[in-house]
């Protein structure tokens, strides 16, 4: 099917607010789902209910990655030794 990169990539455009541009517009003169709260939250557990371990724990890491690259080194450095409990 699909690999998980192309997965995550999914994940992340949507993630972004770009999944429309990326897939178009795919009413085929069916009633269109609105895109509520209740519904958004439907279907991204849909989806990650589709995912298998694998896939669900690069998501994970990838964004606590993305998370950290946002903190000053004193803020880094707080989170490694609370984490680890020592030093690099």
């Amino acid at each position: 099917m699909f690999s998980t990169r192309t997965k995550l990539r999914k994940v992340y455009i949507m993630y972004l607010g770009s999944e429309k541009k990326m897939m178009g517009n795919y009413n085929t003169g069916a009633k269109v789902i609105k895109n509520s709260d209740e519904n958004r939250e439907k279907l991204a557990r849909d989806m990650v209910d589709s995912w298998d371990d694998k896939d669900l724990y690069e998501f994970a890491v990838d964004k606590v990655e993305e998370g950290l690259s946002h903190y000053d080194d004193e803020v880094f450095d707080g989170e490694w030794k609370h984490f680890h409990g020592e030093e690099v």
